[in-house]
């Protein structure tokens, strides 16, 4: 399925371009915030008679987010959640698979700007369709930072590719619109219904917040089980050890990246919390007397 937005705002997030007001209106918050965010994730540019322009790749335009939400819902500082969102550049890449999704050829996904307007994105998951307004998990496909005691961050994800899933969603989409075959469809409505089951999760920490910023663990990725020299262990039912730490904060970093993705792209979003406006009652008319 393509995406169904402005084709201006479309091509406008992937030149990564934006004045400050729009990069305000993507995250919902203030312009000082985009530009402390932008001064230390970004670069920046003054245009004569213009507003200022901030360039964001891809791969920063998902860093921005995540940096947003953990200062927004973990309470860390702007400097701190740059600094950790800035040095998370797995975690990002992960996330931007299934953000900005390319169809993969010959098996193997595109790499280069060149080879993704080429492919032309799609949205197998449905994020960015007009009518999905709220800002809902989906557990096949999400990625958290949770943060340990206000130090430790750990990157949970879920065990299945989901850059795999987007695949074979976008495949079985596309051979189901091409022929009616029952157990094509089947299957495709069999992934869709799993979305938002939960999900097989793994976890990592990969850094710590100390005074002089984040610090990176030297093998993050390479580390089986870092948790056990930690003191935090990671169960079979995906919940950590109750006693080994006092605090957590569970970011859902995907959720953040495509909610400002949505407004990016003008399209709605809402919480699912958040009750429509209470309509005015009208007055009662007064019943005529007999």
């Amino acid at each position: 399925m393509s995406i169904a937005a402005d084709r201006a705002q479309f091509d406008d997030w992937h030149a990564g371009m934006f004045t400050e007001n729009q990069l305000a209106c993507a995250l919902a918050c203030d312009v000082e915030v985009v530009r402390t965010l932008a001064a230390l994730l970004a670069s920046t540019s003054d245009r004569d008679g213009g507003p200022r322009l901030v360039a964001l790749p891809a791969r920063a335009r998902v860093a921005m987010a995540v940096a947003h939400a953990l200062h927004r819902e973990a309470g860390l500082s702007l400097e701190s959640a740059a600094d950790v969102a800035a040095k998370s550049a797995k975690v990002c890449d992960s996330i931007l698979a299934t953000l900005d999704f390319f169809p993969p050829s010959d098996g193997r996904p595109a790499v280069t700007e060149a080879e993704r307007v080429a492919r032309g994105e799609r949205d197998p998951f449905v994020l960015f369709a007009p009518h999905a307004v709220e800002e809902l998990p989906v557990p096949a496909i999400d990625e958290y930072l949770d943060v340990i005691d206000g130090r430790r961050i750990v990157w949970r994800r879920p065990q299945k590719s989901h850059y795999q899933l987007a695949c074979d969603l976008n495949r079985l989409s596309d051979a189901s619109a091409r022929e009616e075959i029952p157990a094509l469809q089947e299957e495709f409505l069999s992934l869709l219904g799993g979305l938002r089951e939960p999900a097989e999760q793994v976890a990592e920490w990969i850094g710590t917040l100390a005074d002089d910023g984040f610090r990176l663990r030297p093998d993050r990725f390479t580390d089986a089980t870092p948790f056990l020299r930690q003191g935090i262990e990671f169960r079979a039912d995906t919940s950590y050890v109750a006693d080994a730490y006092r605090t957590r904060t569970s970011v859902n970093v995907s959720l953040a990246a495509r909610s400002m993705k949505r407004r990016a792209l003008g399209l709605a979003v809402s919480s699912p919390l958040e009750r429509p406006a209470a309509q005015p009652q009208l007055p009662e008319r007064r019943k005529p007397r007999p």
